[in-house]
């Protein structure tokens, strides 16, 4: 009973629903910088490849998060 009483108070707050949607754009957005490698491909992105290799990251995936393994990847594999 308690348990319930808290998790309702919890989920009341707008703090807990930002957090829990941070949560999803941050997973959304990993996973389209992880498969940024498939969809990069075309030359239709080549003024976008030519600006990250201006700046000095690899020209084939988005910087940093591109470089790590999609959720949908990794989390069959837990």
């Amino acid at each position: 009973m308690l348990l319930s009483t808290r998790l309702k108070k919890m989920a009341a707050k707008p703090a807990f629903w930002r957090g829990l949607g941070s949560i999803v754009v941050f997973l959304i957005l990993w996973e389209i910088g992880a498969r940024s490698k498939l969809w990069m491909a075309p030359e239709f992105f080549a003024p976008f490849k030519d600006l990250l290799a201006a700046m000095g990251f690899k020209r084939n995936y988005l910087p940093w998060i591109g470089a790590v393994p999609a959720p949908s990847v990794v989390s069959p594999s837990a």
